[in-house]
């Protein structure tokens, strides 16, 4: 209890200042539900009671959990305490890993990781409509050439063009996460922190993308022409306002094809020591199953794809968290 109570306080300590500093602050603990011990009941007491200084915890969760752990998450999930449940189908088999801030599961004595910060899919999109302008803060992403000038646009131009962009977008972040990564191992390599890890060393980098959903109608209002275009004096695209509303099971068959399209343009990418990416896509709904369309979706432990769906109405227990989990919803963020 003691040790505990340390831990707490430095950490409140640590939070304040970081927080004066204007700097996020990234911790996470990490609970496995189905073996809880004395100390998991002690966090969990501390952490209920200070709810100011509450930090993103991540419950892995199962069907055998006793129920005063569950009534502990019950609570937890009335107080809206950042909680994150992630489902043991997308832990490694036989070996128990801890969880990184973005729900990743990770070996600490053998993966090297580098979280890149989340890339918003819409502000893709308006790259791609004016040629690799960015209109909000005139910044160029490549030498601008205005494909779409008119009132019309084309799927298939504006598909091709689209993967363009996003190709040069992992082409940036990976020429920056290979040259963070060698002057990394060149100047800050501590042999004794380096002698925890194991000899062969695993090399991750995890990608995260904002707002799929709104980017899925957006790619439906240009297939099915359901778009009105608006244009500053230079003939730039500045606003996209979709005429018409399209249905769940629609949208989520979009986000699969562009979760397609994210994973295949991400394993072209060269990674420093043939490292591992991770694709990591928020949504603000669960995926509907599309049985009336050709695609359909893997189980989410065999994909490097993980959706994560946010702030799911309805989930007020922890018997709601294992309900979805029947559903292929394995990760849910509260």
């Amino acid at each position: 209890m003691v040790l505990i109570t340390e831990f707490y306080t430095k950490f409140i300590f640590i939070h304040y200042f970081f927080k004066k500093k204007d700097i996020n602050f990234l911790i996470t603990e990490t609970l496995l539900s189905q073996f809880p011990t004395k100390t998991s009941y002690r966090f969990l007491f501390f952490y209920e009671s200070f709810q100011k200084h509450q930090f993103y915890l991540s419950v892995i969760t199962q069907s055998n959990t006793p129920l005063i752990l569950e009534n502990y998450f019950d609570k937890l999930i009335k107080q809206k305490s950042p909680i994150r449940f992630v489902h043991k189908r997308l832990m490694p088999k036989k070996q128990f890993f801890s969880l990184s801030h973005l729900g990743f599961p990770f070996d600490s004595d053998k993966d090297i990781i580098l979280f890149n910060k989340a890339c918003e899919l819409t502000k893709i999109f308006f790259l791609t409509l004016n040629g690799g302008k960015d209109v909000e803060t005139n910044y160029n992403l490549v030498p601008v050439y205005q494909k779409f000038t008119g009132n019309d646009i084309e799927y298939d131009v504006f598909l091709e063009n689209f993967v363009d962009f996003i190709s040069q977008v992992f082409t940036i972040y990976s020429e920056a996460n290979n040259l963070l990564m060698y002057l990394s191992e060149k100047y800050f390599s501590h042999p004794f922190r380096n002698s925890f890890k194991q000899e062969y060393q695993y090399y991750q980098y995890y990608f995260s993308f904002l707002n799929i959903d709104k980017l899925a109608i957006y790619l439906l209002a240009i297939k099915e022409k359901k778009f009105l275009l608006k244009k500053d004096a230079k003939n730039y695209i500045t606003d996209f306002e979709i005429t018409t509303i399209f249905s769940e099971e629609k949208i989520s068959q979009m986000i699969i094809e562009i979760a397609y399209i994210l994973e295949e343009e991400i394993q072209k990418t060269p990674y420093y020591q043939y490292g591992k990416p991770t694709i990591f896509l928020h949504l603000k709904k669960p995926l509907i199953s599309p049985t009336e369309f050709a695609y359909t979706l893997y189980p989410p432990e065999m994909l490097s794809v993980r959706f994560i769906p946010e702030n799911i109405q309805g989930i007020t227990s922890y018997k709601d968290v294992l309900t979805a989990s029947n559903l292929h919803i394995l990760d849910l963020k509260l």
